[in-house]
């Protein structure tokens, strides 16, 4: 049984898929691990690149390919639905198709920090970001400040999300994502949550990954504002419930940061929009540096 499941998803990601796979392959580790890939129903030819590699690491590579998009029927959370809940290895490292590793012995430092430190959970390093369009490359802002810290706990990354998904490797400990998460979309913070809990989380000060910017991104897609407001107030409800409605004050704020983002977008009135700016910094200031 392999030690460590990579979870991929991909859809139309036929541009940037081997990339992806290639960051996977290049892996140097001393133990066991696979990949697996579950394609959303591409209609580019993601698919047929796929097949291409499994044929060529048949004993690497595990594909799971839809007919059937997941996402359009109200399966918001791929990587625990298709990849996470089914595996039995000891740890789960994750990334989407679009993004890549640059590190070729990321998976070695993080399952051997992970092995060495039960008290851990998850392990995370730097990203940097990538803008298709333009091809620039550039460090993802981090919360600097709290690297200093002998650990992080769910409290900081509450304060502000550090991090990104194509860094991630944490324990399998086979949770369940209650189903009331299925109504929200974002699956990268609930994964933090449910597997961190109260426990600790590893930043590797070092890139382990590149998060790419396109128009075909989720979060490059044109929201309707208000159920994007809606949907992420009551997403944090939802972390809220599922850490024992601990952390309020740190709750209220995401929930205020929404709605106050949501009036910047929205507002007609120059003056309001400016003001709502303004008090959306001064609360994530006070998110970051008091609470």
């Amino acid at each position: 049984m392999p030690l460590v499941t990579i979870a991929c998803i991909t859809y139309n990601h036929a541009a940037f898929i081997k990339q992806c796979l290639d960051g996977f392959l290049m892996q140097k580790v001393n133990f066991e691990f696979e990949i697996v890939v579950n394609d959303d129903a591409s209609t580019d030819n993601t698919q047929e690149i796929l097949m291409e590699y499994q044929n060529k690491y048949p004993d690497k590579i595990k594909l799971l390919l839809r007919t059937e998009n997941l996402f359009s029927i109200g399966v918001t959370k791929i990587f625990y639905h298709t990849i996470i809940k089914h595996s039995k290895a000891k740890y789960i490292a994750t990334c989407e198709g679009d993004d890549y590793w640059t590190d070729e012995y990321k998976l070695q430092k993080q399952i051997d920090f992970l092995e060495s430190n039960p008290d851990y959970n998850i392990s995370v390093g730097r990203v940097m970001n990538l803008n298709q369009a333009d091809g620039k490359l550039t460090g993802k802002k981090e919360l600097e400040k709290l690297f200093d810290e002998p650990y992080l706990s769910i409290r900081e990354y509450l304060k502000g999300t550090f991090s990104q998904t194509s860094t991630f490797v944490f324990r399998n400990a086979e949770f369940l994502l209650p189903s009331f998460c299925n109504h929200f979309d974002g699956e990268d913070i609930l994964l933090v949550i449910l597997t961190v809990k109260h426990g600790k989380i590893k930043f590797h000060n070092e890139v382990f990954s590149v998060y790419r910017i396109h128009s075909g991104s989720y979060t490059q897609q044109t929201f309707e504002w208000k159920m994007y407001f809606l949907g992420a107030y009551n997403y944090a409800e939802a972390i809220h419930i599922l850490l024992d409605k601990k952390y309020k004050s740190l709750i209220v704020s995401k929930q205020l940061g929404s709605w106050l983002d949501y009036k910047v977008r929205t507002s007609s009135n120059r003056a309001f929009k400016y003001g709502y700016l303004i008090m959306g910094r001064i609360n994530l200031l006070v998110k970051r540096y008091i609470l």
